[in-house]
């Protein structure tokens, strides 16, 4: 992501998320790219409360942010991240096949 969109917004931010999904999709030069940012806790990070999480997806052409709060511990957070960035990735597939 850029110095700017993490100056002006902070890390746990929809607009990281998308930036770190399109770098990824770049990086690996993939057909997809995945990104999550949050704050798993037990402290809040950024003015953000624990449990906050963004998930990004980016394909070149078509694009998906989602934020959302996950409830429990620091280990329950982390394994609610890593589910919605793959329940992300299973939707768009399943669109892509059924196109």
């Amino acid at each position: 992501m850029s110095k700017e969109t993490l100056e002006r917004y902070g890390v746990v931010r929809e607009e990281c998320s998308r930036e770190m999904a399109a770098g990824a999709r770049q990086i690996f030069s993939a057909d997809v790219g995945v990104a999550l940012t949050g704050v798993a806790g037990p402290e809040p990070h950024g003015g953000e409360p624990p449990g906050q999480l963004w998930v990004a997806l980016d394909a070149g052409d078509a694009h998906e942010t989602r934020g959302f709060r996950a409830p429990g511990d620091r280990e329950q957070v982390v394994r609610w991240a890593e589910q919605g960035a793959l329940d992300m990735l299973r939707r768009y597939l399943q669109e892509r096949v059924r196109s």
